[in-house]
């Protein structure tokens, strides 16, 4: 299952098509999620789960238990911002 667009919430659309590996140079199936509100997309050649892990990873997820942001977010957020010469 897809989550909405990360950029503008709309629902994406999944298709497969057939086309040349480019590494093996078989025919093989190529996985695409687009998003039609925004026109981006992302393709994975054979690997429809990782081609759904990497669209639904999202950097700022919180964790679904107790509503806390995730490490990732909690580690950038303690960081002290760059002063930039000031």
């Amino acid at each position: 299952m897809f989550l909405p667009c990360p950029f503008c919430g709309e629902d994406p659309h999944y298709s497969v098509y057939q086309s040349e590996s480019l590494w093996s140079h078989n025919i093989v199936d190529w996985h695409e999620i687009q998003c039609y509100g925004c026109d981006i997309s992302m393709h994975q050649c054979e690997d429809l789960d990782e081609l759904e892990q990497r669209w639904n990873h999202r950097s700022n997820q919180q964790n679904a238990a107790d509503g806390q942001p995730s490490d990732d977010e909690e580690s950038s957020a303690s960081r002290p911002a760059a002063d930039f010469g000031r």
